[in-house]
């Protein structure tokens, strides 16, 4: 590991302090390198997102899209 010196507002600083007391972590630093490591993680969708529900709404007429949407997006061909 690597030691950074970093600027935080006292407010900030007291949210850090209470999070790593709550939590039971030892310091505001495993607070900080727990957030940036979830941050670095892929997301994972849940099942039950409602952005689901848009899959299917949609008709075509049968072309593929995907290949020039730019032509459908902005009516051009892509360059």
């Amino acid at each position: 590991m690597k030691r950074v010196n970093i600027l935080l507002e006292e407010e900030d600083v007291r949210y850090l302090k209470k999070k790593a007391e709550r939590e039971k972590k030892r310091g505001i630093s495993a607070v900080i390198r727990e957030y940036i490591a979830s941050d670095k993680s892929p997301k994972k969708m849940e099942k039950d997102d409602p952005i689901f529900d848009i899959i299917g709404i949609g008709k075509g007429d049968g072309k593929v899209t995907s290949e020039n949407y730019e032509e459908f997006l902005y009516g051009r061909k892509a360059l």
